[in-house]
């Protein structure tokens, strides 16, 4: 699916709720060597085309899951363990949980608006459930 010669590497490949676009965590394709490599979160149509950088930060942003509508991405900030959402319509990110050592795995409960996570804490790891968003970053 990813042509060789614009990504070395990319990783947490998921299809959308519509089978229409896919999300992947992948650095850019020419990283500064300031900056050094950090990873975003691009979509692109199944066949490899119309491949689409969604964030462009200074996080790292990784394993990406789809909001159940398709227009949203749920995802962890590697470099803090905070899981964040990205609103596809206005590129806004929001804060959705920060509260342990790093947290991971999200997974939205169908007709609930409630999100099922992993959170370590003091070398400890537990599943825990979001029940609503309590903090957002502008």
């Amino acid at each position: 699916l990813i042509k060789p010669w614009i990504f070395a590497e990319a990783y947490d490949f998921r299809l959308s709720p519509d089978g229409k676009r896919v999300v992947f965590t992948a650095p850019p394709p020419a990283p500064t060597p300031v900056q050094g490599p950090r990873f975003d979160l691009w979509t692109m149509a199944p066949d490899g085309t119309a491949i689409t950088q969604v964030t462009q930060s200074p996080l790292d942003e990784i394993l990406p899951v789809w909001d159940l509508d398709g227009q949203g991405l749920r995802f962890t900030d590697y470099l803090d363990g905070t899981i964040r959402h990205l609103d596809l319509s206005n590129a806004t990110i929001s804060t959705l949980a920060r509260e342990g050592d790093f947290e991971w795995a999200v997974t939205p409960r169908p007709g609930t608006g409630e999100l099922a996570y992993a959170r370590s804490l003091g070398g400890w790891a537990a599943i825990w459930l979001l029940k609503k968003i309590w903090k957002s970053r502008t």
